[in-house]
């Protein structure tokens, strides 16, 4: 049997496409002066600031993120630090564990402050928020976390339940 849904107006099982993931354009870029507070804060020695103070190393990159609202964390493959032209010397240590929905522990090599902008569905607003990204080694995609998309708009706080006060079922 195919992949139906089932159609309210007709009362009927139709059959259905089977959706991919839910991809978005977003730009993506290193956030060195924040790096250098984390690492202030965290005893570690900060990056060079004459390298850090030229915003110019460190241009936006347009690239596609996955929006995951299974994600309890922005996470992505060691691939984002040539696309930021940064190396794994900036990665900041951390000792979060993060497992994949099955259960098993992926490879935490660091984490990095980003800012990840994407834009409006009519385009019209630019919607811009800073993260931490975990570089993982068995990643290849970017994936924003369900606290991001709140935060961006992208979906509602009260996800995953429907909004109050609507007629169901209809």
């Amino acid at each position: 049997m195919p992949h139906v849904r089932f159609n309210k107006k007709t009362g009927k099982y139709v059959q259905r496409h089977l959706q991919s993931a839910c991809n978005m354009d977003i730009s993506v870029k290193f956030d060195p002066t924040h790096c250098n507070t984390l690492r202030r804060e965290h005893g570690m020695p900060e990056l060079d600031t004459n390298t850090i103070n030229n915003q110019a190393f460190f241009p936006a990159r347009k690239t596609i993120a996955i929006a995951d609202t299974g994600a309890s964390v922005d996470c992505s493959g060691i691939e984002i630090l040539n696309m930021l032209g940064i190396g794994r010397r900036v990665l900041l240590p951390t000792s979060t564990i993060l497992r994949t929905a099955n259960k098993q522990i992926l490879t935490v090599l660091g984490t990095i402050p980003v800012t990840v902008s994407t834009k409006s569905v009519d385009k019209e607003t630019v919607v811009t928020e800073r993260v931490l990204i975990y570089v993982v080694k068995e990643l290849k995609s970017i994936f924003l976390s369900k606290d991001t998309l709140v935060e961006m708009s992208v979906i509602p706080p009260y996800f995953p339940m429907p909004p109050p006060r609507r007629k169901y079922g209809e």
